[in-house]
């Protein structure tokens, strides 16, 4: 089963129920300078004044008939050109852009309990080098190997880990590996970042309840709190927790209840020479 990042964001929005004010779905593809949206049903409810989602961009309506006349890239967006068959939400409450961050917060939490898929590269010790850098995006490392010499990769512990430096490096003391000797890392770490219309494709499908509903707790946490915000500045009053942010804690921490019903059991070693071992 194929699961995209849009996949997703629409469960983020099943869960929450925000399917805004009315929703299309374009009859013909918009090209990415445009003007006019041609829904294949337009609900009486949507009218001038009122944004419209498509994907990643927001548009302001000007004119409605059969067609809706749009102004494109409001709000800081950026024009696109759209398939037809492509959602139209007019005035939803989270946009799609605001949802995929929650998703990509939710993504970078799972990634501290869960890393990533092991990502193993392999180098050649040379003549006067002790330190080696690590690959892009790893966190942790799982398993650390060197030649013996004979074409065997054999566990290796005389190592230490720089993290300093972006990214890390690995410290092999010239005194305990031989040039020419291949050393054999590998390293758990972040997912790849979400990207609109890209495959989930490193993120097991048992992990994805928890991405949309914690994402779901951020969401409406962060709106809770901006509100709270604007209140305490406009009328200078004690800010209050609303009912919204404590649910949106409580869909976050029920996330990680869930992420530990079906998280793998593991053993996580602290040690003074790296950040974290995973056995």
């Amino acid at each position: 089963m194929t699961v995209t990042v849009n996949d997703l964001v629409l469960s983020v929005r099943r869960q929450l129920g925000d399917w805004g004010a009315a929703l299309m779905t374009l009859d013909t593809t918009m090209t990415d300078v445009a003007t006019t949206l041609s829904p294949a049903s337009r609900p009486s409810s949507v009218d001038i004044n009122q944004s419209v989602e498509v994907e990643l961009e927001e548009m302001e309506i000007t004119d409605v008939a059969a067609d809706l006349t749009v102004v494109r890239a409001s709000r800081g967006t950026t024009a696109a050109a759209h398939l037809s068959g492509s959602l139209a939400i007019v005035r939803p409450r989270f946009s799609n852009l605001v949802i995929l961050g929650a998703l990509i917060r939710a993504e970078r939490v799972l990634a501290g309990y869960v890393p990533a898929k092991a990502v193993t590269t392999t180098t050649t010790i040379v003549s006067g080098t002790e330190e080696y850098a690590m690959p892009a995006g790893a966190e942790y490392v799982d398993r650390v190997e060197l030649d013996n010499g004979s074409g065997n990769p054999r566990p290796f512990h005389f190592y230490e880990i720089l993290d300093e430096f972006d990214p890390p490096r690995i410290r092999i003391p010239q005194g305990c590996a031989a040039t020419g000797r291949a050393l054999r890392l590998t390293t758990l770490g972040q997912y790849s970042e979400f990207l609109w219309g890209a495959t989930v494709s490193d993120i097991p499908v048992k992990y994805h309840n928890f991405l949309t509903e914690y994402a779901c707790g951020v969401l409406l946490e962060d709106e809770d709190s901006a509100i709270t915000s604007q209140t305490v500045q406009a009328a200078g009053v004690e800010p209050k927790p609303g009912v919204n942010q404590q649910v949106g804690r409580n869909m976050q921490a029920g996330a990680f209840a869930h992420l530990e019903a079906v998280k793998p059991m593991t053993r996580i070693i602290h040690r003074s020479d790296q950040r974290v071992v995973r056995r």
